[in-house]
């Protein structure tokens, strides 16, 4: 059965996303909580007697594969927190706490050539709350913070997990450490003159001859597939500007990117969102689930993050992945409060307020 009234909710989210939008309340309308908190009882359920079934007990629990993901989500949107360790839904334990977090030292390579990026490394947590077994995880960790990621990752320290207050070993835990240059500035390099002259092109809206400048440099770097899509996206071909962009995304983890790329990571995901949304290809939106998952939302390049995260989290609920898309509204919410951003906040509020008045 649908849950939304699609003519309708179709209508205000292009209303809310590219035109203005209305007040709405702070809180969660009583269907979408209701909503939620059925999900959230039944995926509890259905998690409990999955743990029954693997017969693990006491602090071999923390072994638990059974899957949490939906669980966490709803428990996150029910009590407005993040980041949830899986240990809240398990009786006795106690989540490690950082207590150290090493120096990064940058890659004088990456810090030359101005790329940004991260690399995420998997450990097990020892009773003495130290690192063991650290392990890069691919895909998209960049090859040249990887030998620095691990050095750090052997430094970082914990108060470890506890099981009925005794320390216990935690396996298969995840830091995130991302390379981030000081600098505002990007350099540009060899590719500075062309950029400037598309730049130049777009406003003065000359896209025909921006469009033929960032074709003739595809070959020379990644960088100018960001860039026509750009063009594209300022002709109002957003089927093309989606595509270009997604180009971007096929490519970019197989070459040494000549320029920051942490930018263009972040920024194709929201000209690929946000141009695939203008074009009613929301199917096409959802997607970007799988891109944001390689992306830490930090620095210069958050607020594109979470434009995204709106893009995407209006299209789940279009598609009928109600659930989904209210999590990921109610994130960027979150992250717009700790921003003091209360432009973003009423939209996300207006979106899910015509979400409430959209549900049965």
């Amino acid at each position: 059965m649908k849950l939304i009234k699609h003519s309708f909710f179709l209508f205000a989210l292009f209303v809310l996303l590219i035109s203005s939008y209305a007040q709405a309340s702070n809180i969660l309308g009583p269907k979408t909580k209701i909503l939620v908190t059925n999900a959230f009882d039944q995926s509890l359920q259905n998690f409990k007697e999955c743990k029954i079934s693997e017969g693990l007990t006491g602090k071999d629990q923390i072994n638990t594969q059974c899957p949490y993901k939906d669980l966490q989500r709803y428990y996150e949107i029910l009590n407005q927190t993040q980041d949830l360790d899986i240990t809240f839904l398990l009786e006795g334990f106690v989540a490690p706490k950082a207590l150290k977090k090493p120096k990064l030292y940058y890659p004088p390579k990456a810090q030359k050539k101005g790329i940004t990026g991260f690399a995420i490394v998997s450990f097990d947590l020892d009773k003495n709350g130290r690192t063991v077994n650290q392990k890069i995880i691919p895909p998209f960790s960049h090859s040249i913070f990887h030998n620095q990621a691990l050095k750090a990752a052997t430094k970082l320290k914990y108060e470890p997990l506890t099981y009925m207050g005794e320390p216990v070993l935690y396996p298969n835990m995840k830091h995130r450490f991302t390379f981030m240059l000081k600098s505002e500035t990007l350099e540009l390099g060899s590719a500075a003159k062309s950029f400037n002259r598309i730049t130049r092109f777009l406003k003065a809206k000359k896209y025909t001859e921006a469009e033929k400048v960032a074709v003739d440099n595809l070959e020379k770097d990644p960088f100018f597939y960001m860039q026509l899509a750009m063009v594209k996206f300022k002709q109002k071909k957003y089927k093309e500007a989606a595509n270009i962009a997604l180009k971007f995304f096929n490519q970019q983890d197989s070459k040494d990117l000549k320029l920051p790329e942490y930018y263009f990571l972040s920024y194709a995901a929201l000209i690929y969102a946000e141009s695939s949304f203008k074009a009613g290809n929301f199917d096409e939106v959802t997607k970007v689930e799988v891109l944001l998952e390689n992306l830490s939302p930090v620095g210069k390049y958050e607020n594109d993050i979470l434009w995204t995260k709106i893009y995407l989290g209006a299209a789940l609920a279009y598609t009928d992945r109600m659930l989904d898309g209210i999590y990921y509204l109610n994130s960027v919410k979150l992250s717009a409060i700790k921003n003091e951003d209360d432009g973003m906040i009423k939209i996300v509020d207006s979106i899910l307020l015509n979400i409430e008045n959209a549900l049965n």
